[in-house]
């Protein structure tokens, strides 16, 4: 069996709720191995031109290499009222290079086996893909002459642009996804909320103009420092020769200062309602979704943050199969914003439960801030959990890359798979009880339910604070209401071009 990126990724998802699964049903976590050994790999910095920074992890499993090549433009940079440019900017290097078509860079790429992806994070414009060694050298040096050199034709932006509204439309389309965009309003107050991811509103790529997207692209691409990631069959000195011949002719850095979007500066608290509620006519189903209002934190400070959302999701999913005799886990879910990472929790129940399936998150949450003392020995087993996880990370060159790429996007020293791990292996019962004391506050909690009138009705009697109706177009700033039954979607699928 292969072990995709997103085979590893569902696995590691599933292994803290697995280890919290049994709560509420046994207080005696299941014994594990004291002796678990966590050995990462070590990151090695490539030495190179001023104008590139680069990283290295080897991985010698097999004779493949996975590349990246990353400059400082991501949606945290956009200007005010252009969200959304730093993902079509993005995508557009794959429209073409040197003033030649897609098609034609396809056939560049093709010929060493290569197919890149583009796309934008918050800090970064990334452009990717993994190929067998013998044609990393020329595929990387192809890849940075994409990111110099892309093609801006009108036809091709037009192109891009209308799949990222048809996204935005297919995100609203979708219940769990439109509760998660719902947070976003509740936690940040911004509207419409989709304006805090890459991919923009459905307003703000409708005024974008190809010569926005050109001159983002010499501004914030052509201008910027390079970022060189390599993970794979490859060694240090290997990795050097391959840097400084791809980047030879990069420009170095310029001044690349530019207005940044006010929205995107962090918030010290929630702005937004305690409750957004989204109807959803003839859903079979109701959705609650669930977050705590977050603050500004470092990365390892994040770790403490997650693990702390991973407890209440156990202990939620525990409680609501035993009560209601729920069919539905809880999941959970992060978006990547302008403001940093917002993870949320939600979950599927029938809509006459909805109100009791709140009730009980709320109990909970207030039951965890008064007793946090019986997670010790559970701790234990996430902590080891977590290290096994850490490992995967570099498991394979696609996933090492990822971890490479998270150094990238959070300008991390060379040495913070071991800092995390240290920093993980160190969290104490009371850390994770001030994170949810503080984030998970009754103040500071926001809540989500997408259903019918009915189940929307019965939600606001039992949460008993404020609410914001807010249909599912108005999440991405839509002028009409995305489809939301499953023919009339399929039936615009069919219709909507890319």
């Amino acid at each position: 069996m292969i072990w995709s990126r997103r085979r590893w990724l569902g696995a590691a998802g599933a292994a803290p709720l697995a280890a919290c699964s049994g709560l509420g049903n046994d207080s005696t976590p299941p014994q594990t191995s004291e002796s678990s050994t966590v050995k990462l790999p070590r990151i090695h910095r490539v030495s190179t031109p001023d104008n590139v920074r680069a990283h290295l992890v080897q991985d010698r499993g097999a004779p493949i290499v996975s590349l990246a090549v990353s400059v400082p433009a991501g949606s945290r940079h956009e200007p005010h009222g252009q969200a959304g440019l730093a993902s079509v900017s993005a995508h557009m290097l794959r429209e073409g290079l040197s003033g030649g078509s897609r098609a034609q860079a396809i056939v560049r790429y093709a010929d060493h086996g290569a197919s890149p992806v583009a796309y934008a994070t918050p800090e970064l414009a990334v452009l990717q893909c993994t190929v067998h060694r013998d044609d990393a050298p020329a595929v990387l040096k192809l890849m940075v002459a994409n990111m110099r050199e892309a093609s801006m034709s009108d036809t091709a932006f037009e192109d891009v642009r209308r799949e990222h509204v048809q996204q935005l439309r297919d995100a609203a389309s979708e219940p769990i996804q439109a509760a998660g965009t719902g947070l976003l309003l509740a936690v940040h107050g911004v509207e419409p909320p989709s304006g805090l991811l890459p991919l923009g509103t459905v307003p703000s790529l409708r005024s974008l103009g190809a010569e926005d997207v050109r001159a983002w692209h010499e501004q914030r691409i052509q201008g910027a420092r390079l970022r060189v990631s390599i993970a794979g069959d490859v060694s240090a000195s290997e990795a050097t020769d391959w840097v400084a011949s791809a980047a030879q002719d990069w420009t170095p850095p310029a001044n690349t200062a530019t207005e940044r979007d006010d929205s995107a500066s962090p918030p010290t608290d929630g702005r937004g309602p305690q409750a957004i509620t989204i109807p959803w006519p003839r859903s079979p189903q109701a959705i609650l979704a669930v977050a705590g209002v977050p603050e500004p934190v470092d990365y390892y400070e994040a770790q403490v943050h997650a693990l702390a959302t991973n407890v209440v999701r156990g202990l939620l999913t525990s409680d609501l199969r035993h009560r209601l005799r729920a069919t539905y886990a809880v999941r959970s879910a992060s978006w990547f914003t302008k403001r940093g990472p917002m993870t949320y929790l939600a979950t599927k129940v029938d809509p006459e439960d909805i109100g009791r399936a709140a009730q009980r998150a709320k109990t909970l949450l207030m039951l965890q801030q008064q007793d946090i003392a019986r997670l010790d020995d559970y701790l234990a087993v996430v902590r080891r959990a977590e290290g096994t996880l850490l490992m995967d990370r570099f498991h394979g060159s696609e996933q090492a890359l990822s971890a490479l790429l998270t150094l990238a996007e959070y300008d991390l020293p060379a040495d913070y798979p071991e800092r995390l791990l240290e920093t993980v292996q160190g969290i104490r019962p009371k850390d994770v009880a001030d994170v949810l004391q503080h984030a998970y506050h009754p103040d500071r909690v926001r809540f989500c339910i997408v259903g019918d009138d009915e189940t929307l009705e019965h939600a606001r009697s039992v949460l008993g604070c404020e609410d914001k109706l807010c249909t599912p177009a108005a999440l991405v700033g839509a002028d009409r209401a995305p489809d939301v039954t499953p023919s009339e979607a399929d039936s615009d699928a069919e219709k909507s071009p890319g």
